[in-house]
């Protein structure tokens, strides 16, 4: 099974990455990485200070290398794009979202563009027009620690991605930050 676990830079997924890694022993693919390693990059966004990658040839680079049957998960703030089995989106409140990204050095203007994209769901919305919406779920990462956050991902994984559960998309919802007044 390959599992995409995507969301917005600060929601948390490089720090899951490495503990799902390192304490479940996941193996655990970093895209954007991979994407430079597999020739994947098209260029560089210098507006947004982003690599752009060429997800045609990621895709091609990843069922050509990796063994379907095989539990991998591919971290990436663009992994939903990619036609992966099941999507996991790690949400934050765009408030806390900013104090997180505040400490990396963005711009401004970067920090904006991705409390913004939180705020109105973008990477949800793309992964819902790309994927089956019972093959998508998501999770608050505004409260909880790393341990927790990868133990719901972990017990997510080894019950086979259940149907009941409340990681299930549609329960986050930031939209009353655009009330708000700036």
């Amino acid at each position: 099974m390959w599992i995409g676990l995507t969301g917005t830079p600060g929601t948390g997924k490089t720090t899951a990455a490495d503990i799902l890694r390192k304490t479940y022993h996941y193996q655990v693919i970093d895209l954007t990485n991979y994407a430079t390693q597999t020739d994947c990059i098209t260029g560089q966004d210098t507006e947004h200070d982003t690599k752009l990658v060429d997800i045609d040839c990621l895709n091609h680079a990843i069922i050509t290398t990796f063994d379907p049957d095989d539990t991998i998960i591919f971290e990436g703030h663009f992994a939903h794009l990619i036609p992966l089995n099941t999507i996991i989106i790690l949400r934050c409140h765009p408030t806390t979202l900013r104090k997180r990204l505040e400490p990396k050095h963005y711009t401004p203007a970067k920090i904006n563009e991705n409390i913004e994209a939180e705020t109105l769901d973008i990477i949800l919305c793309e992964a819902v027009e790309i994927h089956p919406e019972d093959h998508l779920y998501e999770i608050d990462t505004t409260h909880q620690n790393p341990d927790k956050i990868t133990a719901i991902i972990h017990t997510l994984i080894t019950t086979d991605f259940p149907k009941d559960t409340p990681y299930k998309i549609g329960a986050i919802d930031w939209s009353e930050e655009l009330l708000k007044d700036k």
